[in-house]
């Protein structure tokens, strides 16, 4: 049971519309939201710069740089090597980052990553949801209060899964990533 209601009522109040729905050929939930006007989605996020403990190999040294809204509800994270170069992502378009220092960081060409890989990196949990047909992180302490506030029959829930060895490089330290999935 969330305690932030209150502390989330104006995002809250920006909901028109949540949906449980089965992934397909999945065995996890979405939530699909409607929302009435930007108030959900709206928000600076600020960013802080984690290292990628998955990174096995130093000359392949990688970061998340996960942004926050002021009042922790929007999450959105990236993976980059920090540098000034390209890093192959999003067709190599640069991504201005304001900085939880109050400075800028341009990277070019980031990966998003899931929000497992920036969870284990930054200690930062969240979820991603649909909202008006768009991927969206909101943090598991807000998806939470949809939760409560709209008497949904799911829980949230760490599963282990198993690993992808294209996609990350995982030290013996951590033998599984750990998604946070919603559960009915």
């Amino acid at each position: 049971m969330s305690t932030n209601i209150n502390k989330f009522q104006s995002r809250l109040d920006a909901i028109s519309e949540v949906e449980v729905v089965l992934e397909p050929n999945k065995e996890y939930y979405l939530l699909e939201i409607k929302a009435k006007d930007k108030r959900l989605t709206s928000g600076a996020l600020t960013y802080t710069q984690y290292d990628d403990v998955f990174t096995k190999q130093p000359s392949r040294r990688g970061y998340s740089f996960v942004g926050v809204s002021e009042d922790g509800v929007i999450v959105k994270a990236y993976m980059h090597d920090g540098s000034s170069r390209d890093n192959g992502g999003y067709g190599g378009d640069p991504y201005e980052l304001t900085m939880n220092d109050g400075s800028h960081k341009v990277i070019s060409g980031p990966w998003s990553g899931r929000p497992s890989v920036h969870t284990y990196n930054s200690g930062i949990e969240y979820i991603v949801v649909i909202v008006n047909g768009e991927s969206i992180g909101l943090s598991k302490e807000f998806v939470q209060a949809i939760i409560d506030h709209f008497n949904l029959d799911i829980r949230i829930q760490y599963i282990p899964y198993e690993r992808n060895p294209e996609l990350w490089w995982l030290d013996d330290e951590y033998e599984q990533e750990i998604d946070i999935y919603l559960i009915k």
